[in-house]
C-alpha cells in the first residue's frame, strides 16, 4: 500500500462469545483471541510445526492477553508450548505461568539452563559444554537443585581467569571506608533452619551466626 505517511498494513483477528456476527460477548479466560499456524507436507499429510497464539487472561473491563509460542518437537507431531509472554510482560520458557520477570522451566532430563556462546572462543573443554560457550549457569544437583555459574576459557589472551565477579562502587560511597559493612562485593551464606527460613552460615562453615563478608 502506498501512502505519505508512519502507517502500515494491519491484520486484525476480532473475537467474541456472541455467536451473532457483529454481536458483542465478554470473553472466558483462557480463550483462544487468534492463532497463526505454520504447517508443511510430511508423510502424505500436512503436520503443524508451529504457531504463535494470543489468549484472553482474565477479561473484565479491559483486555490482558498472553502470546504463547509452539513448535512440534523432533519425533513428534503436535504443537507444544515453548514460550508465553504474559500481559504483565513476564516471560515464561517452557513454562505458561511464569512468576518473575524471566523464568525458565527445565525438562527433566536438562542440567544446563543457560549459555552464552561466541563463534570466536574456541577451548577444549567440550566435556563440559560446547567448544565456543564461554558462560554457563547450570543445577548442582539434578534432582535437589543448587546452581553452578561457569565461565570457560583457554589459556591465551591477556587475563587468565575464567570467572571474575566485579563490584564497583561509586567514589562517594567508596570514601566512608570505616563504616562498618562497605565493600565493592558482598557474599552471603545461609542455610536452612530446619523449617521455611534461613540463617547465616558462621566463619567456620559451621556455626549458625549473622555474618556477611564484604570484598
Amino acid at each position: 500500500t502506498n501512502s505519505a505517511d508512519s502507517a502500515a498494513n494491519v491484520l486484525y483477528f476480532y473475537k467474541s462469545r456472541n455467536a451473532t456476527d457483529g454481536a458483542f460477548a465478554d470473553l472466558n479466560d483462557g480463550d483462544d483471541v487468534g492463532t497463526i499456524g505454520w504447517l508443511y507436507s510430511e508423510s502424505g499429510s500436512y503436520r503443524h510445526a508451529a504457531h504463535i497464539k494470543v489468549q484472553a487472561v482474565s477479561p473484565s473491563s479491559d483486555s490482558p492477553a498472553r502470546m504463547i509460542f509452539g513448535t512440534t518437537p523432533d519425533a513428534g507431531y503436535g504443537i507444544t508450548e515453548k514460550m508465553t509472554i504474559m500481559p504483565d510482560g513476564k516471560v515464561g520458557i517452557g513454562l505458561d505461568d511464569p512468576q518473575s520477570l524471566l523464568e525458565i522451566g527445565m525438562g527433566t532430563t536438562d542440567d544446563e539452563a543457560f549459555t552464552i556462546s561466541n563463534t570466536d572462543v574456541a577451548h577444549g573443554m567440550t566435556v563440559y559444554t560446547q567448544t565456543d560457550t564461554w558462560l554457563g549457569i547450570e543445577m548442582s544437583d539434578a534432582t535437589a537443585g543448587g546452581a553452578i555459574i561457569a565461565g570457560y576459557k583457554d589459556d591465551s589472551g591477556d587475563e587468565h581467569s575464567a570467572l571474575v565477579l566485579r563490584g564497583i562502587l561509586q567514589e562517594e560511597t567508596h570514601d566512608i571506608k570505616s563504616a562498618v559493612g562497605y565493600g565493592t562485593v558482598r557474599i552471603q551464606s545461609y542455610v536452612s533452619n530446619g523449617s521455611t527460613s534461613i540463617q547465616s552460615i558462621g566463619s567456620d562453615g559451621l556455626t549458625a551466626q549473622t555474618v556477611q563478608t564484604w570484598v
